[in-house]
């Protein structure tokens, strides 16, 4: 019988437990959670019509109280992709066993959601139309890349080097899917513009494989190119 009673008690005190948890989250008021060492601002750009830029900046440990310049970390895709970025770059296992040299991670999103996300990506990232392949044909809007690399270098990087202390001759892109087309777009068209590319995922079969093309004439009219590529 006692064991009967026992059971029943601790079958009743592991139903309400739950509820008893609600109570507690529901009565104390939540706060908001905000990244370490990290800024954000908005740019409204004049070459990529009508958006405005939501722009996070990660900063290493210590960099208030010091004078030193870091080399920067350019993230596309900010709004999904920045928080990850940051975590491995200045607070990961990566960096605690100095893996990982003090950077700057700047992430270039939207700050609307999801949804705005999605539409918008093709449209920055892709730097064609692409009515052959079938996926292509979801992004009607694709093929702005030249406007969005224009903001870029000629609007997000004079910000960032006026307001941070950044190496100007130690920066790095990275993108994944779309952003990986986009890097892989950059490291042909103008590869100049950074020193490292890290590009994940890049659809290469995007517009009948145009970023090949872009490789090869890239190639005919260079001997190399003297970039780090991950």
């Amino acid at each position: 019988m006692k064991t009967i009673y026992a059971t029943v008690m601790i079958a009743v005190f592991l139903l309400l437990r739950p509820n008893v948890i609600q109570a507690q989250i529901n009565q104390t008021q939540l706060k908001q959670v905000c990244l370490d060492n990290t800024e954000q601002f908005s740019i409204t750009s004049k070459y990529v019509e009508g958006e405005t830029y939501l722009i996070q900046v990660g900063l290493p440990i210590g960099y208030t109280s010091s004078q030193k310049s870091y080399p920067v970390l350019y993230v596309t895709d900010g709004d999904v992709l920045f928080g990850m970025a940051k975590g491995i770059a200045l607070e990961g296992w990566m960096r605690l066993g100095n893996d990982i040299k003090d950077i700057i991670v700047v992430g270039i999103g939207y700050g609307q959601g999801m949804e705005v996300l999605l539409n918008k990506r093709a449209r920055d990232l892709a730097p064609s139309k692409d009515t052959i392949w079938a996926m292509g044909k979801l992004y009607p809007n694709a093929g702005g890349a030249d406007n969005f690399l224009k903001f870029i270098q000629y609007e997000l990087f004079p910000v960032v080097n006026k307001n941070y202390r950044t190496k100007q001759d130690s920066v790095s892109i990275f993108g994944s899917s779309f952003g990986g087309l986009f890097a892989a777009y950059i490291l042909f068209k103008q590869p100049e513009l950074f020193k490292r590319y890290i590009i994940s995922s890049p659809p290469i079969i995007w517009n009948n494989k145009s970023l090949l093309k872009l490789e090869a004439e890239y190639f005919s009219n260079h001997k190399e190119l003297n970039k780090t590529v991950f």
